[in-house]
């Protein structure tokens, strides 16, 4: 566990999680031992552990407190394995931030968090379209509880913290894919030259749509 860091990425659905996770798996940081992968809402992948999201949607679905507290148990102890086979390993998923609490004591001692920012609108837009939803002021307030959240796993547990906005990373791809590359790796590598290339050509410049910013709900 001391010799292993976790990155975890956290940032409202539609926000651009899944490209900032993206970006980590290719810089070399294991996102999983599956993750959940391309979908046409979502073209270039997902990059969320599968074992985690099966947890999530675990705490919603099972009514028995038994098996909930198995549950824990298991997913607890897969962290732990992530952890000894990893020197350097992730975890996304949006709802995250709300269950963190949870897990922490089976997070390794040095980790880092990235949090991804996007137009508030926008993102629930995105999410909105990607689910086949049009309760957008509904999805927003769900987001909202899920900001609240992180906010308050930044201000408790004071991690060292990245921000990345969504369409400054698809604007300027290379300056943000060296800034991710060096607070990952910092104090411990450098990623390779050829795995930071290939992370700024996942980055899908088509992405970016400035007007958002001015954009309001």
């Amino acid at each position: 566990m001391s010799r292993s860091r976790c990155i975890i990425v956290l940032g409202v659905h539609g926000s651009g999680t899944s490209a900032v996770a993206g970006v980590l798996h290719h810089l070399g940081c294991s996102m999983g031992k599956r993750t959940r992968g391309p979908h046409p809402t979502n073209p270039r992948g997902h990059y969320e552990d599968i074992r985690l999201g099966t947890w999530i949607d675990n705490l919603s679905s099972l009514k028995d407190e038994d098996k909930l507290d198995q549950d824990l148990i298991n997913f607890k102890e897969y962290l732990f394995e992530r952890a000894d086979t990893n020197r350097l390993w992730g975890l996304k998923d949006p709802r995250l931030s709300v269950k963190f609490d949870l897990i922490y004591d089976s997070i390794p001692q040095d980790w880092r968090v990235i949090c991804v920012e996007r137009n508030e609108l926008a993102a629930a837009r995105s999410a909105a379209n990607k689910w086949g939803r049009n309760d957008v002021a509904n999805i927003i307030s769900m987001q909202d509880t899920i900001r609240e959240c992180r906010a308050l796993v930044l201000e408790n547990f004071k991690p060292p913290a990245l921000w990345v906005n969504f369409n400054n990373m698809t604007e300027k791809p290379e300056l943000y894919v060296r800034k991710m590359a060096n607070f990952i790796y910092e104090g411990i590598a450098e990623p390779l030259e050829e795995q930071v290339a290939e992370a700024v050509r996942f980055i899908d410049p088509s992405l970016n749509h400035k007007r958002e910013e001015h954009s309001h709900a």
